[in-house]
């Protein structure tokens, strides 16, 4: 990559009184500014951080300088010039007696990663993973894509930092723990465009679009503004009842133990090595026991594997290697407590003491607590197993394979659980938190674009996602002051069972024509997916599509490629008798079906708005409707329905996206 001399613009921000040199700075650069970040290339890049209020704050890099001064606050910015793609270069800051040096620093496209569970979606193996995710990783050698995941953070006012993240450079072991989506993306554009790629991942599973805006984009909104209003009393209210949730919780977990059959008189019975476990199921690890005969259970639920260890093992040290599993653990090592854990989303190792370990039959014992969705060992093969301390990776005993399971407690069957209060800090789902906690501290990094995958926790909303979601992009853009900064966004997928009933209820198709609405607006792009869902999923393991899908959007709209990145999208509806005739944007190639089948999922109505399924033809690069239902119609849908039967696309293979829309 070329090197490229760098110059800098000093922005001293308001403020600065004292021009004198401090002794000693305190200089503190955000997490954000590390080693092996990625600076955007093309536009001005800023830099900012904290020193003792009147310090002059120094940065060079390639031999130039600049200057700013931390302003009353302690606080201080500087921004650099248009950059070129290329690095590794080192970045210099002093303050004070106080030198930093950020090293292997590249210059390339920043994207941001943003949304709920499918944009945070992990590249980790395991049941109900990304597909052939093992062969992916297994690939996912880039030196030259850097990954920063900002931890999941909840804040009631904006933070300016997210303490502990740093960025990484991209490998099969550190993209493990990464959005699959952003991945996928930035892999397929730095193939086309051959420079470094930073990927920002600031993503939180089941969160809705309000917890991402600010409080002064809500405050604007007829919906939100009252709530918004509102906070402060309804904080407090929450904060003067938490002590004593905080004692009923504590007393329900309490009593959960005593409705669990794996214990008797406070003891765990089902993790006692003498145990007879032969008549309990046999279950395959890793692996979630609703896809293995127990679909309804949410609640403890065991999982018992014997081993014979050899005589040199025997008053060693062992260190016992679990998968995530989801959603805690206790676990034992032949009757004794050797730890307990928390997440899917991490490694459960626990240490077990020499005095535990038995030449011959040894007994592992795990309790599994799963609060809701799925529940198991969820992970990879090699990911479970039990090593002896110190020696060779090739001495372990693999854990994968057959476990005896059995249910110990269904919460169907518990007291109800004592119910938190709403306005905590900690709940994710409230106006704001997310902005405060996991964005705020990104302003106003350099940014080529935002990638958002969002919506299921709005899809019984969708009239207020109309304006709620514009409303957030305008906020992001109006944060980052980089003007109309690209935002690319998926559409939700298909899924749920599919209906025959064309007037059904359907919050997904109401949320699909909310972000369609939403794609109108300058520099945004959306990508369908409604023919890669998952009836039985909602999280669908194919994320290639979804990154790729992305990827076009980007080189398209972003970086004037000369790509397809669109499928048909609907143009108008005309009628001659009862005849509709229905034109489309993006055919590329024309139209045509994913099974070679007359096209499905189209439908009609008239002036009573009670929808008939219709007959559907290509002809002409255009799609004819007949209906025999509807004698003068006034309106088509396509694809409206959580889960639509549905296989129009154009001939690169990209989906139509859903529909509704008035004849004219």
């Amino acid at each position: 990559m070329r090197r490229f001399v760098l110059s800098v613009i000093a922005v001293a921000i308001s403020g600065c009184h004292t021009l004198g040199q401090r002794p000693d700075s305190t200089l503190a650069l955000p997490a954000l500014f590390s080693d092996g970040m990625v600076l955007q290339q093309g536009k001005p890049v800023a830099i900012w951080g904290k020193a003792a209020p009147g310090t002059r704050v120094r940065v060079s890099m390639e031999g130039r300088r600049s200057k700013a001064m931390a302003n009353e606050a302690g606080r201080w910015q500087l921004y650099l010039e248009s950059l070129d793609a290329g690095g590794p270069y080192a970045l210099e800051v002093r303050a004070g007696r106080t030198r930093k040096v950020i090293r292997d620093v590249l210059v390339g496209e920043v994207w941001l990663c943003s949304g709920q569970s499918n944009m945070a979606m992990s590249m980790q193996p395991g049941p109900r993973a990304v597909l052939n995710v093992e062969q992916e990783l297994a690939a996912a050698n880039y030196p030259t894509i850097r990954l920063f995941d900002v931890p999941r953070t909840t804040k009631f006012a904006p933070q300016d930092d997210c303490p502990g993240a740093a960025w990484q450079v991209c490998t099969p072991e550190t993209v493990k723990a990464f959005s699959a989506v952003g991945y996928f993306f930035g892999r397929d554009t730095q193939r086309e465009l051959n420079v470094p790629i930073g990927l920002i991942n600031a993503s939180r599973g089941a969160s809705p679009a309000e917890a991402w805006t600010s409080k002064s984009a809500l405050r604007a909104l007829a919906d939100w503004g009252p709530v918004i209003d509102l906070m402060p009393k309804l904080i407090a209210a929450s904060a003067a009842s938490g002590q004593e949730f905080e004692q009923k919780s504590g007393q329900w977990f309490a009593d959960l133990d005593s409705l669990d059959l794996g214990y008797a008189d406070g003891k765990a019975i089902w993790a006692d090595p003498e145990f007879d476990a032969r008549d309990w199921s046999t279950l395959t690890t890793p692996g979630v026991w609703e896809d293995q005969g127990f679909p309804n259970l949410d609640g403890f639920a065991w999982y018992r594997k014997e081993i014979e260890l050899p005589e040199s093992w025997a008053k060693h040290p062992l260190r016992l290697h679990l998968t995530g599993l989801n959603d805690s653990d206790r676990t034992w090592f032949n009757g004794e407590v050797i730890g307990q854990g928390e997440g899917a989303g991490n490694r459960h190792e626990y240490a077990v003491p020499a005095h535990l370990v038995r030449a011959g039959r040894n007994v592992i014992a795990v309790r599994v607590y799963d609060m809701g969705n799925v529940g198991g060992f969820v992970g990879a093969a090699t990911d479970l197993h039990l090593d002896l301390e110190g020696a060779p990776a090739s001495d372990s005993v693999s854990l994968a394979g057959d476990w005896r399971f059995k249910p110990g407690m269904d919460l169907a069957t518990a007291p109800a659980k004592p119910v938190p209060p709403v306005y905590v800090e900690t709940n994710h789902r409230l106006p704001s938190v997310l902005f405060n906690g996991m964005i705020a501290p990104l302003v106003p990094y350099g940014l080529r674009g935002v990638l958002w995958y969002q919506g299921e926790s709005n899809a019984s909303r969708a009239r207020q996602y109309r304006t709620l979601f514009p409303a957030l992009i305008n906020d992001w853009r109006a944060a980052f002051r980089q003007g109309d900064l690209p935002f690319l966004f998926v559409q939700l997928a298909s899924y749920g069972a599919q209906t025959s009933d064309a007037n059904a209820q359907s919050p997904f198709a109401e949320l699909r024509d909310a972000q369609a609405h939403a794609s109108h607006a300058p520099n945004t792009g959306m990508a369908v997916t409604i023919d890669i869902g998952d009836a039985e999923n909602i999280h669908p393991r194919n994320k290639q599509d979804v990154g790729k899908r992305l990827a076009l959007l980007a080189l398209k709209q972003v970086y004037a490629q000369n790509v397809a990145a669109n499928g048909p999208s609907i143009r108008d509806a005309s009628v001659t008798g009862s005849v509709v005739h229905v034109r489309f944007d993006h055919t590329d190639g024309g139209l045509s079906t994913s099974d070679g089948a007359p096209p499905r999922g189209f439908a009609v109505a008239g002036i009573d708005n009670i929808f008939h399924w219709a007959d559907a033809r290509i002809e002409n690069n255009l799609v004819v409707l007949t209906c025999a239902h509807v004698a003068e119609p006034r309106y088509v849908r396509y694809a409206w329905a959580d889960n639509p039967d549905c296989n129009l696309r154009n001939a690169a293979g990209l989906p139509c996206a859903p529909f509704q829309i008035e004849v004219k």
